[in-house]
């Protein structure tokens, strides 16, 4: 019969006004040591490779922890604009791991997507959801069922263009009717400002 809405913590951090001298040191120290507890398994560990900053440094720090050649896994678009393999490749050989990649047809989202739905058992705001339940399905016909990947680097990292995209929606909306505010999409989104587009979508949002 009542509804309450308040903080049920507050995080306090006194030893963090300083930083350290050897931050970048502790910082690799503490990732590549929660990585490789993650490798702690009795079946193969892969990861998983987007050619993005977060799952690359995940993917590099899964290989320095690995007593056994690593496994890596991604999926592309089978048109040229979307294709992001080149960059999948590129994580792969520098890491030096066993790659296995997939290319999806454009409309491999969509016929998957009640499935994905199913799954998620949630309301999407993005398509990202389908992409991961492609390569769950590539990584696990391979067989291996187990995996590393760059999800929750993003916070830390800022690798992912939603975290830049919400910083400039809360930039727009102290003046929305700034149009010069809203080409800041153009950074973070495709560039064609047509009705169809990331940019035009975004600024609509």
């Amino acid at each position: 019969g009542a509804f309450w809405l308040r903080h049920y913590y507050e995080l306090d951090y006194p030893e963090a006004t300083e930083e350290p001298a050897d931050v970048v040191e502790q910082l690799d120290e503490i990732m590549l040591r929660s990585v490789g507890m993650r490798l702690r398994a009795v079946v193969p560990v892969g990861a998983y490779v987007s050619g993005g900053l977060d799952s690359s440094i995940t993917a590099s720090l899964a290989r320095s922890a690995s007593q056994h050649p690593l496994r890596s896994f991604s999926v592309s678009y089978a048109v040229p604009e979307l294709d992001e393999s080149h960059h999948q490749q590129d994580v792969a050989a520098a890491v030096g791991s066993v790659h296995t990649a997939a290319v999806l047809e454009l409309d491999a989202i969509a016929q998957s997507f009640p499935d994905v739905l199913w799954h998620t058992e949630t309301p999407l705001l993005q398509t990202a959801p389908a992409l991961m339940f492609h390569l769950a399905k590539v990584t696990r016909e391979s067989g291996i069922n187990v995996v590393v990947g760059g999800d929750g680097a993003d916070e830390i990292f800022l690798g992912s263009d939603l975290f830049k995209q919400s910083s400039i929606r809360r930039f727009c909306l102290r003046h929305p009717e700034s149009l010069g505010r809203q080409q800041l999409f153009g950074r973070v989104g495709v560039t064609d400002d047509d009705d169809g587009s990331d940019t035009g979508s975004l600024r609509r949002l």
